[in-house]
């Protein structure tokens, strides 16, 4: 159940960042927020996921888990970001 003001996911925008050397949407991620409210903790525990079953690529500029770590926190931010902007 939505929190007064939160309305429940049903899509989510999918901003992963640089983990792979080609566009990816984590659609688990989306599945785990359809239906819940679009808050702080339902979001970072669905974000969880974002970087899970492929191979994050890393260079000289960032380690592999440096960057998963980076996808699920601007995956949590622009979920939230879109979050906001739907409820006005």
């Amino acid at each position: 159940m939505a929190a007064p003001g939160s309305p429940p996911a049903t899509t989510t925008p999918s901003v992963p960042g640089s983990i792979l050397s080609r566009a990816y949407r984590p659609t688990a991620v989306e599945q785990a927020l359809i239906g819940k409210p679009a808050e702080e903790e339902a979001v970072k525990a669905a974000v969880q996921t974002v970087a899970d079953g492929i191979d994050v690529q890393g260079d000289i500029h960032a380690s592999p888990e440096y960057r998963a770590h980076l996808a699920r926190v601007l995956t949590r931010r622009a979920v939230l970001q879109a979050a906001q902007r739907a409820r006005g």
